[in-house]
């Protein structure tokens, strides 16, 4: 059985990132939810095991509402490439 890889894999998560909220830009709540059901459908397609995407919805469930993604350390509430400036090497 897979097991669902949680350490950061995506080689630029701020495009990524932007890339999501572009997609959702000018959508109104439904057609929001909408894509994003859509998106999820889709990528669980692409992953192609159902067991690796159940684990993906308990860590998602578990962690709440704006609770912290995988690979997050946890202290700090910011979007990707929202950092201080002092955080920045």
């Amino acid at each position: 059985m897979a097991k669902l890889q949680t350490a950061p894999r995506i080689a630029d998560p701020d495009g990524l990132y932007e890339a999501i909220i572009e997609a959702h830009r000018d959508l109104d709540e439904l057609e929001a939810r909408k894509l994003d059901a859509k998106l999820i459908l889709l990528l669980a397609n692409h992953i192609g095991d159902a067991e690796v995407v159940r684990e993906a919805l308990a860590i998602a469930r578990a962690s709440g509402p704006g609770g912290a993604a995988p690979g997050d350390t946890g202290s700090e509430d910011t979007a990707p490439g929202d950092r201080s400036q002092g955080d920045r090497e």
